[in-house]
């Protein structure tokens, strides 16, 4: 169940930070646009830390991976919020590395821990994965219709502190 907390939450966050990023960029950095569209470029750091994880989860555990995943996702949302864009892209690739970085641990514990049934317990963590998407996805909205920007990144650090508790969890059950 934890798993399938984290895909809601995890997934759920890092769809509303790159929905409304692109409006902080224009709004309030004074980027044009077709500019702001690049910050997609950001997604490549996932490949990288994906494989990385992989690596960690080897050496370490994949609840130390995924408790670290989710730590450095929320260093990385709060770092968002600064006023410097180069501290909010740096944060925003921080955030990117860490959400792919903690997806691909947690989509592979599923089915190493299923007892039986491993197909529908992927299945499982999928669903959650695209409600997370959804339903956080849209509800953010209002957040960052009815709060300054720094009061919408408080919102997803909150949802991301619940994921970090949720992640220690994972992490003690396993050791």
């Amino acid at each position: 169940m934890g798993l399938y907390a984290t895909a809601f939450v995890a997934m759920g966050v890092f769809v509303s930070m790159y929905n409304f990023f692109g409006f902080r960029a224009v709004l309030d950095y004074g980027l044009p646009a077709a500019l702001s569209g690049l910050v997609y470029v950001v997604y490549l750091s996932g490949t990288w830390s994906s494989a990385r994880a992989g690596a960690l989860s080897r050496r370490y555990g994949r609840g130390v991976v995924v408790l670290a995943s989710a730590a450095m996702m929320l260093l990385g949302a709060l770092a968002v919020a600064a006023s410097s864009l180069w501290i909010a892209l740096a944060g925003l690739l921080t955030f990117t590395a860490s959400f792919f970085a903690l997806h691909s641990t947690a989509s592979g514990w599923v089915g190493l821990i299923a007892e039986r049934d491993r197909a529908e317990a992927s299945s499982m963590y999928v669903l959650c994965y695209y409600m997370g998407s959804s339903i956080l996805g849209a509800a953010t909205g209002w957040a960052y219709e009815g709060l300054p920007w720094a009061g919408f990144v408080a919102v997803l650090a909150a949802l991301l502190g619940a994921l970090a508790v949720v992640a220690a969890a994972l992490w003690k059950g396993a050791r």
